[in-house]
């Protein structure tokens, strides 16, 4: 809000007027929760929420917060769940620690592509 000269106020636009993402995709996934994501564009919104209904009724569906898992949270999961042999998971083990995760343990799954 502004002052005019008679000291009325009025409304004036900011910098940021018309900027930032304004259209938001909302959608439930199939645990039931309800996820979000905004875009600058309506057709950009539609376009996310058709895509998970799509994602969802083909259950195909993939959480988009799931890759912000560290690999490292990742790897000792799946260690664990592994029933093999004892002297396979000291093997496993030690193939990790030597040589994956030193470099991917602090790493988002997200952000590891195949090179």
């Amino acid at each position: 809000m502004t002052r005019t000269a008679a000291g009325k106020s009025q409304k004036a636009k900011t910098a940021r007027h018309g900027k930032g993402k304004r259209w938001l995709a909302v959608w439930v996934d199939p645990d039931g929760k309800e996820r979000s994501t905004a875009y600058d564009r309506k057709a950009d919104a539609e376009r996310k929420i058709a895509t998970m209904g799509a994602d969802i009724a083909r259950g195909d569906y993939i959480d988009p917060s799931a890759g912000k898992v560290l690999f490292s949270d990742l790897a000792e999961r799946w260690l664990a769940s592994r029933i093999v042999d004892p002297s396979t998971k000291i093997r496993y083990e030690y193939i990790h620690r030597l040589h994956v995760a030193p470099t991917f343990a602090k790493r988002q799954v997200k952000s590891i592509k195949p090179s």
